[in-house]
């Protein structure tokens, strides 16, 4: 008996590192979860004020207008890209990224891009068809290393009003 004595401690530390550590990924996973659900909210948003832009039609069908946090924002086409994309996409995008700021989310700063689209339905006949998307990807920035860097993807779809 007496070869035994302490190893309930010895056993309780193990225990615990691993408790620990099975708690942080939770806590983890909520939180990336959390910041799922808020960029979801954040892209319907975003579609919603898309939706209400008188202007955005002008721009040409199919047209990606990206806001990259790193690069600012441009226009692709499948002509190419340019600087120029358009005050309504801007007023967008730059309404989605205020909100992502303001929610304070686990994300890494550099890794923010947000896209918005103008779709014209192909039959000219119904432009009650036409939509409006928002598309939000982002990296998480975790605090447990396994999940850090994970990629969070969100787009939302809406009628465009106009």
């Amino acid at each position: 008996m007496k070869s035994e004595k302490g190893s309930a401690v010895l056993e309780f530390s193990i225990s615990l590192f691993f408790i620990t550590v099975l708690m942080v990924g939770v806590i983890d996973v909520g939180n990336m979860i959390n910041d799922y659900l808020a960029l979801t909210q954040i892209a319907r948003e975003g579609t919603r004020v898309a939706a209400s832009k008188l202007g955005l039609a002008s721009t040409e069908v199919g047209a990606i207008c990206v806001f990259d946090s790193s690069t600012a924002i441009k226009c692709c086409t499948s002509s190419g890209c340019s600087n120029a994309c358009g005050q309504e996409h801007f007023e967008v995008q730059q309404r989605v990224f205020n909100l992502i700021q303001s929610q304070k989310l686990s994300l890494q700063a550099d890794s923010i891009v947000i896209a918005s689209y103008y779709c014209q339905n192909p039959v000219a006949a119904n432009p009650q068809g036409d939509k409006t998307k928002v598309q939000i990807s982002a990296r998480y920035e975790a605090f447990f290393p396994l999940f850090n860097g994970n990629g969070i993807n969100v787009s939302e779809v809406g009628p465009y009003l106009y």
